[in-house]
Parts: C-alpha cells; structure tokens; sequence
C-alpha cells in the first residue's frame, strides 16, 4: 500500500429510512474512486456498532489528488443524495501523518 500524504476521517449517522440507500451510494463512490483515481491510499467504510453510525477513511497521496477527488464529476453527483442520507452534521476532520513518506 502506498503512504497517504492527506486523509480524511467523516464519522456520520444516517437517517434509519436512508441506511440502504447511503450503502449502495457510498459503495458505488468507493468503486469510482478506485477507478479514477488508483494512487488512492486507501478508502474505508466502516461500521460501528451502531447500525445508524459509519466512519470513512479516505487517505490520498497529498492535498491535491484530494482536491481532484472531491471535484471529480462523479463525487459531485453523489454527494447531495448522500447528504440527505444523514442525520445531523458529520465530524470531518482532515489528516497528514506524523512523519512525512
């Protein structure tokens, strides 16, 4: 696996009606990303314990590729109805490792 230069950590509760819904969107996003961009570090969906919470990891090569990703065509598209997915406002924190690769 290639070293992540810029991450992303999203922690989000869906709306119980949605949670079907943001699976099948999230899933698609994460195939796309995949395939438009193949240095992606690594992009993670992962569940809680709560059937209602998820966590994403999203870890890019640096700013830049993430910049590109989240203005792709694609990202764009998805990203109200996965919006109206959630219940409430997300945590979104943005990360650099500790030690330069």
């Amino acid at each position: 696996m290639q070293d992540t230069g810029y991450a992303c950590y999203l922690r989000l509760r869906l709306k119980p009606e949605k949670r079907a819904e943001f699976i099948g969107l999230i899933t698609k996003l994460r195939a796309d990303t995949r395939r438009e961009f193949p240095e992606t570090c690594f992009y993670e969906v992962l569940a809680t314990a709560d059937p209602l919470e998820f966590v994403l990891m999203q870890g890019f090569p640096d700013e830049a590729t993430y910049k590109r990703y989240a203005n792709a065509p694609y990202h764009l598209e998805m990203a109200p109805h996965g919006w109206a997915c959630l219940d409430g406002e997300p945590h979104i924190e943005f990360l650099k490792p500790v030690a330069a690769p």
